[in-house]
């Protein structure tokens, strides 16, 4: 995709083959089948996502770059033995070398940022760890020994500590899938003195770990074991390979002399291109892969009533794995149900327009994809964030203003970076926490929370939508504890403040240091006042049809200032 960032455009097409997009050009034309895109085949054309003057779509969609037929049929006998070398090198710099100071460049660049910055955070056991790519990542690549098996208790646990920060690319396996590729433990260790047998020993654990994420689906044939390795180890392998007739027996790498061989001057773009796209992949398999289909009582009706144009699910595409398909088709889906009911008080002009949403940047970099997303499964966000977002932004200013309100709910939520879709349907209420009392009376209710499991469970309380200041827990701080296989009643105390129907959202997010991590649970939290009582009474005398002027003290009984 970074290669061809100015040449490609993601079509929607459906089985009657009308394209449901429209270039600045007018229509595009006929898809022509294909199992898969060729690099070089990819039109040339950018375009926005927006289908006001679409179709409408029925049937099964595909979505997916525009293949070109003229490139599909090269046969292999139409280029010389002699050629095909310099062909494959070519290939291979296609896919590797990007010239700096181009757009594709600096759409890399920015990958590798999130990549670097998703697998700091998330990627490893025992909480965040910091690496770069591919500086750190391929030097660390074996758990450094100090002290054998025989040392003293005290050395063992200055290694213990050590290995807190000794961590290799096979501790971010064993953390996301519980596996390692075969032939390689949790402790690997290399060769100190022979350095060719270490080079020899890391081609092999590279050639294992690309077995292992091809097994699971990824898509890294571009990708070679020695693409992996440290610059000097590089010139080692090389001279290796010049030196002998065979090479270590590997399903990853082909059993003759490499006839790629990248000039030194450019082996660190290749190899942190090579590394960036395992942990693509990585990504891709491990993490991407847990995103499948799931019903439940707890989601949004998945109806899109108010346009006949948008069909959200797309059967089929030449780029998108089915885990992305089906985050796109969420995403269209809470998209249209919910643009109107956030944005409903808005002029009709205002409320944000129907659109398809077919990227994972473009079509979200405005904010309001987003705002839909978590307005579907958190309403109680709804009037105290989104309705000020811009609808229709055109400034970077504007798009800077709706992202922060994004950041902002995140933070209201307690919501961690890492976002993900099957934590958003445990924001919806489970019950609904009813009090009713006298005007400017105060009225506690309880919840009964259960810890069935064998450790205990930690969770953050907090109160936030409209009302949030007139709810309050009873209790000291907002930490609540439940130990192993008991129960607990949390109490909760309301302050009628308003005449009108009160309603706030109570979130108990779990966040264990030490304890099990436990579900979010939400609760709707509503307020009613059934009763007037005076607070005080003032007598008043008078001639009658006389005016009579008459003082009254009025005391503040809440927190805050106000006008009255």
């Amino acid at each position: 995709m970074a290669i061809h960032l100015d040449k490609q455009n993601i079509i929607l097409k459906n089985d009657k083959d009308e394209y449901l997009k429209k270039t600045r050009d007018g229509v595009l034309p006929p898809y022509q089948d294909a199992k898969s895109p060729s690099p070089a085949s990819i039109k040339k054309t950018y375009t926005t996502s927006k289908f006001n003057d679409a179709e409408p779509a029925k049937g099964n969609l595909f979505i997916g770059v525009e293949v070109l037929p003229e490139n599909l049929h090269l046969v292999e006998s139409e280029t010389s033995k002699e050629d095909h070398g310099s062909l494959e090198k070519e290939k291979y710099e296609q896919f590797l070398s990007l010239e700096e100071g181009t757009k594709a460049h600096y759409f890399f660049e920015k990958v590798v940022n999130a990549a670097q910055t998703w697998f700091s955070l998330f990627g490893w056991p025992e909480g965040p760890h910091s690496f770069s790519i591919p500086e750190t990542i391929r030097r660390d690549v074996y758990k450094m020994q100090f002290y054998s098996s025989t040392s003293p208790p005290q050395k063992f646990s200055r290694q213990n500590d050590f290995s807190k920060y000794n961590k290799t690319i096979y501790d971010v396996l064993l953390h996301l899938s519980g596996k390692m590729p075969p032939g390689i433990n949790s402790s690997q260790s290399l060769p100190v003195d022979n350095h060719e047998k270490r080079v020899i020993q890391l081609h092999l654990q590279h050639s294992s770990l690309l077995d292992f994420l091809n097994a699971q689906g990824g898509c890294i044939s571009h990708v070679l074991p020695e693409f992996l390795l440290e610059p000097e180890d590089y010139k080692r392998w090389i001279e290796i390979m010049s030196s002998t007739n065979t090479m270590p027996v590997s399903s990853c790498t082909p059993k003759k002399k490499c006839s790629i061989v990248i000039e030194m001057s450019k082996f660190e773009a290749w190899s942190k291109r090579a590394w960036t796209d395992v942990f693509l992949q990585i990504y891709k398999v491990l993490v991407l892969s847990r995103v499948v289909p799931y019903c439940s009582n707890n989601m949004p009706p998945i109806c899109v009533q108010n346009t006949p144009k948008v069909n959200p699910c797309f059967a089929s595409s030449n780029i998108y794995s089915d885990s992305e398909r089906i985050l796109l088709s969420w995403m269209n889906i809470n998209y249209e149900n919910t643009r109107h009911v956030i944005w409903k008080n808005c002029h009709k002009d205002v409320i944000p327009s129907e659109r398809w949403i077919v990227n994972f940047d473009k079509d979200l970099s405005d904010g309001l994809v987003f705002a839909t997303q978590l307005g579907a499964y958190c309403p109680f966000l709804i009037e105290s964030h989104f309705i000020n977002m811009y609808t229709q932004p055109k400034s970077p200013e504007e798009y800077l203003h709706n992202c922060l309100i994004i950041v902002n709910t995140l933070y209201e939520i307690d919501f961690d970076m890492e976002i993900q879709v099957c934590l958003l349907p445990t924001y919806l209420p489970k019950k609904v926490v009813s009090f009713e009392c006298t005007l400017h009376d105060t009225v506690l209710n309880k919840i009964l929370l259960k810890n069935s499991s064998s450790r205990n469970l930690v969770y953050n309380a907090r109160i936030v939508g409209r009302d949030a200041a007139e709810f309050s827990l009873s209790q000291k701080g907002n930490v609540v504890t439940i130990s192993p296989r008991n129960e607990i009643n949390v109490t909760l105390k309301f302050t009628s403040r308003f005449i009108r129907p009160a309603e706030a959202s109570l979130l108990l997010i779990s966040k264990p240091k030490n304890a099990v991590r436990g579900i979010t649970m939400t609760f709707a939290l509503k307020g009613k006042v059934l009763d007037f009582k005076a607070i005080d009474m003032i007598k008043c005398e008078s001639p009658c049809y006389q005016f009579q002027e008459v003082t009254v003290n009025v005391k503040n009984p809440f927190h805050t200032a106000g006008d009255f």
